[in-house]
């Protein structure tokens, strides 16, 4: 039986690049719906997050609770979004707390709907 992630978990999986048996461990924070990860075919979508501050995008949202979320220091809600297998995930260090949910909504809200109104 696969185990089940709740939307703002935060885990570690491998990231694969592309046509690639290639990977990079990294943390990332479900972002799919409970129902979807409950009845999903073994996926999650996830958003990655990086402990590179110096290098964020000027939307890319920093983490304020990190050490709450299970992270090991100051990290940052990266740009991109991805589809990870249920195989690719090692572990679940914790969960975004209630104002790193809010900006999570705002770094999705820029990333989906920015400019599409």
């Amino acid at each position: 039986m696969t185990s089940f992630y709740k939307r703002y978990d935060v885990i570690v999986a491998k990231f694969y690049f592309a046509s690639s048996k290639v990977y990079k461990v990294r943390p990332a924070v479900v972002i799919s719906s409970d129902f979807y990860n409950e009845n999903s075919r073994d996926n999650l979508i996830a958003v990655a997050i990086s402990s590179q501050i110096e290098n964020r995008l000027s939307f890319e949202v920093k983490i304020e609770d990190w050490r709450e979320a299970g992270l090991l220091k100051p990290s940052i809600l990266k740009s991109n979004i991805a589809t990870i297998e249920r195989s690719q995930v090692i572990q679940k260090l914790g969960c975004l707390q209630e104002k790193d949910r809010e900006g999570l909504g705002s770094l999705l809200e820029k990333i989906l709907n920015k400019g599409y109104r």
